[in-house]
């Protein structure tokens, strides 16, 4: 039994061993990766060294499942499979390839994920050419190719162009930025090599820089003379005030223009005009955030000096921002434990941005200090010590959009201050006390001596003498019974008797 079932399973097992031998006798290509050079899309591998071998290549969208692969090259003998017509720039794609030999074929080998507006590589520029032109003795015309050429680009991608250009002498780089092939070099020397480098870009990819191209500018026309550049041309920015300075060309009747670009744009606008002296403020004509380049050059009649430029300024980073001013410290006596410290800002009051200050106090003769953050120019220290010496310093800070940071400026000078006594029994106030006690004995005394020396005046003074009223007087004195009260008493002598006895007299 177990015999005959063996004997009809044999024929199942030898075909499922020989479909699984041929699988595995047929290699799988090695090495595969995607080539894009300039939007080239080729997908290489290494060779299956086996007779009759073709290739099969597919792809899917990385968005879409395993199963969604779609044919890009069948039934090919080549090593590679160019699809940039099949598969647009934008997607994101993963790519397959597997060997084949009748019906027998090699497992797949995947690419990872690719795209080409991100993994290609994009070539230098071609065909680069310098042309002086011989009207003009300060340009040089620039022509090139693009890498790639604009009409397989998708709709609404823009390739643009960075140009490096350097007198050959002195290696100080300027950039110009265009969409154009042709781009024209201005305002360069006379007689002078000068060196390009053109680089391109589309989406977030940057070409390979171009080789590097070298041309001469044409002669000055007869009977010009060049006047001397200016030299030692610098911006000076203070608090936000912008002027433009440079040593004056000791020659009559020279003047001086000054010009000014900034952003991407090439061209040059003019910020001063027909100067006598050599300065140029341009507080009024820039943007706190610009990024600009400044230039200026001598002229006298038709004979002009080349131009001399400066570095990229930007106020924002390069001005400085001076110390606060006015910086005060004062008391109140009635507030023993308070300072109040007021200042101004360095900037005008109309500025644009928004100022914040940092304030430091201390203790004189200790080493501690204290920091606040404060927005105010006027505000009071609380909390201080009474009869104790504080000094206080102020340093300024413009507020500035997150792109850029805050632009901090310089320490005021050191002012100290007192803070008043608490209240109490002062030296002043014991002396004070003292000369009014002393006054006020003297006061007493002198009062005594008086009262003791003058006793009876003041008494007199005080007190005057009660006088009877002359009818009362004239009565007591007379009576008009005076004779019946004699009579009454030898009477009633032995009957009565008296115990009051009155005598009247008046005080004199």
């Amino acid at each position: 039994m177990a015999t005959a079932c063996f004997s009809q399973a044999l024929p199942l097992i030898l075909v499922l061993l020989l479909c699984t031998d041929a699988v595995s006798v047929l290699p799988a290509p090695g090495n595969v990766s995607v080539s894009s050079f300039n939007l080239q899309q080729i997908l290489q591998w290494d060779p299956v060294k086996v007779e009759n071998v073709t290739y099969m290549v597919e792809y899917r969208s990385w968005y879409e499942g395993d199963n969604d692969y779609l044919a890009l090259c069948k039934k090919t003998t080549q090593t590679e499979c160019n699809f940039t017509a099949l598969v647009p720039f934008n997607w994101r794609i993963i790519l397959r390839v597997r060997a084949e030999v009748g019906n027998l074929s090699s497992i797949w080998r995947e690419t990872p994920k690719f795209q080409a507006t991100r993994n290609t590589t994009l070539g230098p520029v071609k065909s680069l050419k310098l042309l002086p032109r011989e009207a003009v003795h300060d340009a040089i015309s620039v022509s090139f190719e693009p890498p790639i050429s604009r009409e397989i680009l998708p709709h609404g991608s823009v390739m643009k162009f960075t140009l490096h250009y350097w007198k050959n002498s002195s290696g100080k780089e300027k950039e110009i930025s265009s969409t154009n092939t042709h781009i024209l070099l201005k305002d360069l020397d006379p007689m002078s090599v000068y060196c390009v480098e053109v680089t391109a870009s589309v989406w977030n990819l940057v070409g390979e820089p171009s080789e590097t191209v070298c041309e001469k500018t044409s002669a000055a026309p007869d009977g010009i003379f060049m006047l001397p550049a200016p030299k030692n041309v610098h911006i000076d920015s203070y608090n936000l005030q912008h002027k433009l300075l440079w040593d004056p060309i000791l020659l009559e009747n020279v003047t001086y223009t000054v010009h000014l670009m900034w952003g991407n744009k090439d061209d040059y606008i003019v910020l001063c005009e027909n100067l006598i002296e050599p300065v140029c403020d341009f507080t009024e004509e820039i943007e706190f955030k610009w990024r600009i380049v400044v230039r200026v050059r001598a002229q006298r009649g038709p004979a002009h000096s080349n131009w001399t430029e400066t570095s990229e300024f930007q106020a924002a980073s390069h001005t400085k921002l001076g110390p606060v001013n006015f910086l005060m410290v004062t008391t109140r006596e009635e507030e023993p434990n308070s300072l109040y410290v007021s200042f101004e800002s360095p900037l005008p009051p109309n500025t644009e941005y928004s100022m914040k200050y940092l304030l430091q106090y201390w203790r004189k003769g200790f080493a501690v200090k204290t920091e606040l953050w404060v927005t105010n120019t006027l505000l009071k220290l609380k909390d201080l010590e009474a009869s104790a010496e504080y000094c206080v310093n102020v340093t300024a800070v413009m507020k500035i959009p997150p792109v850029i940071p805050d632009l901090t400026g310089e320490t005021s000078h050191v002012v100290c201050a007192k803070t008043p006594g608490a209240p109490g029994v002062t030296a002043d106030k014991v002396i004070f006390i003292s000369v009014g006690l002393i006054i006020l004995c003297c006061i007493f005394l002198g009062f005594s001596y008086a009262f003791s020396r003058h006793r009876g005046r003041i008494k007199t003074w005080l007190y005057p003498p009660y006088n009877i009223p002359p009818d009362i007087e004239q009565y007591l004195q007379e009576p008009p019974w005076n004779g019946h009260l004699e009579k009454s008493k030898e009477l009633h002598s032995a009957e009565e008797q008296y115990d009051i006895i009155s005598i009247v007299e008046s005080e004199s």
